[in-house]
């Protein structure tokens, strides 16, 4: 049977990292967004870094898997007991998936094991799941960078979204001009984002939602 694995990744070079994907599990998108899946994934592997995704066969998701595969990279998969019928073909032996409790659980797991995220083209579960990441930045619960990989411009309306979210003061823009999360057109701008990337601002969890107004009623909902 499928066996629990612990995410902790051992390493022997400070360089290498683990990159949570995030992306679509639907087969009936275009296929421009599944090919720049597979070029994301098997660029990650050949970055000597290791990938991990929501272990899914379909979509964006079983693309990323693909391409890492095929340059000889580590996959990992996460997923819940009702999707595993549907993960990916490399994961049934189980040694590199692990079978979470519950979607909360499962998008912990895949957040606990990133040392950086990147977006793939998606619908409401990629969009939860990367709104999490930005919003926990802003708050100060971690200091890992997310990118947007922006295939044909599918996540321009979001950048946008943002910029006046920002203008209007909803959002700090720290998060955005310095280096914590972007909008990348290719695969070689996402990973070099994630490269350079340093924490540019300090985890002040009051302040910075003082910065943007937020109630202190709001700050104890999102801090408990």
């Amino acid at each position: 049977g499928t066996r629990r694995l612990e995410m902790e990744i051992e390493t022997s070079s400070s360089s290498m990292k683990v990159v949570t994907v995030y992306g679509s599990s639907s087969s009936k998108i275009p296929e421009i967004y599944k090919t720049e899946a597979f070029h994301l994934g098997s660029a990650i592997a050949k970055q000597g870094w290791v990938q991990v995704n929501g272990a899914g066969k379909f979509g964006l998701m079983g693309a990323a898997t693909d391409g890492g595969l095929s340059e000889g990279g580590v996959v990992k998969g996460v997923i819940i007991e009702k999707f595993l019928k549907n993960a990916h073909d490399s994961f049934k032996g189980g040694e590199l998936l692990k079978i979470s409790s519950d979607m909360t659980e499962r998008k912990k797991d895949l957040y606990e094991a990133a040392d950086a995220f990147i977006s793939l083209p998606g619908g409401l579960g990629t969009l939860e799941e990367a709104a999490e990441i930005m919003s926990w930045r802003q708050i100060g619960l971690h200091s890992k960078p997310l990118v947007f990989l922006n295939t044909d411009g599918f996540y321009t309306p979001l950048q946008q979204w943002i910029e006046r979210a920002i203008a209007e003061n909803f959002v700090i823009p720290e998060l955005f001009k310095s280096g914590e999360v972007g909008f990348c057109s290719t695969v070689d701008e996402a990973l070099k984002f994630i490269n350079v990337h340093e924490p540019q601002f300090e985890n002040n969890l009051g302040g910075h939602l003082e910065d943007v107004g937020v109630a202190d009623s709001l700050i104890a909902a999102r801090t408990t």
